[in-house]
């Protein structure tokens, strides 16, 4: 009886968390929950306690089952893909599955969806991989027209994005310019300005030695990153250690206690980190700060929920309704110039924090 109990209120502790989200107004009918398995990962319990959870917010009618898309805030009727609705494929890599920043951008598409009468259905594919795209069970769907076009989240192989042009299929791709070398649309945040605004930050508070930890993408990524470096530097008129950015594995608290351990043992500690992880960049903080070690974090995200720190917060929502929007113009007037739209980005200061 304990352990039912016990059970039934990390059900409960589920459920509350959102109508205490849904009641201080934070997400909108329409907007999509991470997946059960990102969920059950965050809130440390089984998937089967994940879903009587949102069993209750459904019972409640605070949210709703959508084929293709899981559970959706709000109790409106749920889009279909079939009976006249035209589909177009969200592409995504498996790996950011359940991923808050990937719900977000795709309830992005979805309030604008909706608008336009499109359908979107995910799509994950790994990352990295030898299968050629003409092998690939989505490239047998676009060329049979069971999808109209596809927006592309994220770094995937050129040769498919090459393949997409090659049979005409409208594509938008979406992220920070990671395909700009071809003539595709592109809906995407300026990491220029992104680390030009987060390493200011740090120049701010006087440091001189700061590190960006980043899973390795793109060369042209990191160059653009280096851009936006250098222009801080330039900006700020202060010297600085240009060896800033540092290749992890993966995102997350793990990496970020494994990267700050390995500083603090090295003693080889930077003054400032730019942490590319809401979740990530807390760990590091937490470690430096029982290490009585004084590094300053930038926090850069997507709704991001952490007080106390300087950060370069993300709009995820605009970025999934310019892309949806993009492509819906692509489709009528299949516009073959490369178009680029850029999203702003909000700074956040900490008011606690001081010059040094």
């Amino acid at each position: 009886m304990n352990a039912a109990r016990t059970k039934r209120s990390r059900s409960e502790h589920v459920a509350d968390y959102y109508r205490a989200l849904i009641a201080d107004g934070q997400f909108r009918p329409g907007e999509v929950l991470p997946s059960e398995n990102a969920l059950a990962k965050r809130f440390e319990v089984s998937r089967v306690t994940v879903r009587k959870g949102l069993e209750l917010l459904h019972q409640e009618k605070l949210i709703q089952p959508i084929q293709g898309y899981g559970w959706v805030f709000g109790s409106g009727a749920a889009p279909s893909g079939g009976s006249g609705r035209t589909c177009a494929g969200f592409l995504y890599p498996s790996e950011l599955d359940g991923h808050e920043s990937v719900e977000r951008v795709f309830a992005g598409f979805m309030r604008e969806a909706e608008k336009e009468g499109l359908f979107f259905e995910k799509l994950m594919l790994p990352r990295f991989s030898d299968t050629p795209f003409s092998e690939l069970p989505i490239s047998r769907r676009l060329l049979r027209g069971e999808l109209c076009g596809v927006v592309v989240h994220g770094a995937f192989p050129r040769d498919y994005l090459l393949w997409m042009l090659k049979h005409e299929v409208p594509v938008i791709q979406i992220g920070s310019l990671l395909g700009a070398s071809l003539p595709i649309p592109q809906v995407c945040y300026d990491l220029v300005q992104i680390y030009f605004e987060a390493v200011r930050m740090l120049l701010h508070h006087a440091c001189r030695k700061p590190a960006i930890p980043l899973v390795r993408t793109t060369d042209h990524n990191e160059a653009l990153i280096y851009g936006g470096v250098l222009s801080a530097q330039k900006a700020a008129g202060q010297p600085m250690d240009l060896s800033v950015v540092v290749p992890i594995e993966d995102y997350g608290a793990e990496e970020g206690q494994r990267l700050a351990r390995r500083w603090l043992e090295s003693g080889e500690v930077p003054d400032g980190v730019v942490a590319a992880d809401e979740a990530m960049g807390i760990a590091m903080a937490q470690e430096f700060k029982r290490a009585k070690q004084q590094v300053r974090v930038v926090l850069v995200g997507n709704f991001l929920k952490q007080p106390g720190f300087d950060a370069v917060e993300l709009d995820a929502l605009t970025l999934g309704s310019e892309a949806c929007s993009l492509l819906c113009q692509r489709l009528r007037e299949r516009v073959s110039k490369p178009l680029l739209h850029y999203i702003p980005i909000t700074l956040v200061q900490n008011p606690k924090s001081r010059k040094r």
